[in-house]
This record gives C-alpha cells, sequence and structure tokens, in this order.
C-alpha cells in the first residue's frame, strides 16, 4: 500500500520537533491533505492534485496555510522518491 496517507504517517513520526509543532503538522495532514490526496498512491500524485489542495485551503481562507501545505507536499514526495 503506497498511498500519500502511509508515506505521510512515515514522515511525520521520524520529525522531532517540539509537542505544539507535531500538534499543528497532525492537524493540517488530517484536516487539509489527507481528506484529498491521502489514498492516492504516492506515485500518481501529480502537481495538479497538489494544486487542488492549496486551492481548497485558499477556498476556506487560508492562503498562508495553503502555501504551507504546498510546501509539506512537496518535502513528503521528495523524501518518498529517495
Amino acid at each position: 500500500d503506497r498511498t500519500f496517507e502511509k508515506y505521510a504517517w512515515e514522515w511525520y513520526a521520524k520529525k522531532k520537533w517540539t509537542t505544539n509543532h507535531r500538534r499543528t503538522v497532525k492537524s493540517r495532514l488530517e484536516n487539509y491533505i489527507l481528506p484529498w490526496i491521502g489514498n492516492i498512491p504516492v506515485d500518481k500524485i501529480s502537481a495538479q492534485d497538489v494544486l487542488l489542495v492549496c486551492r481548497r485551503v485558499e477556498e476556506k481562507g487560508a492562503i498562508e496555510t495553503a502555501v504551507g501545505r504546498q510546501n509539506t507536499i512537496r518535502i513528503e514526495i521528495d523524501m518518498i522518491s529517495l
């Protein structure tokens, strides 16, 4: 099972963050990223998929969050490709 969600949680588990930052990242994954692309195999995620996640966040009025989510998705996809 090579879904984005699987790798996102593996990436999350390896990070050494403060408690508050862990909570923030977890919330962003659960609320802004995984509902939309969590079930997609990582090798099938397109730039369009990432853009749609960012647009959905923007629609909620969270522009800074959208930019952050795009960066988080890009970092996770880059790590998976290693």
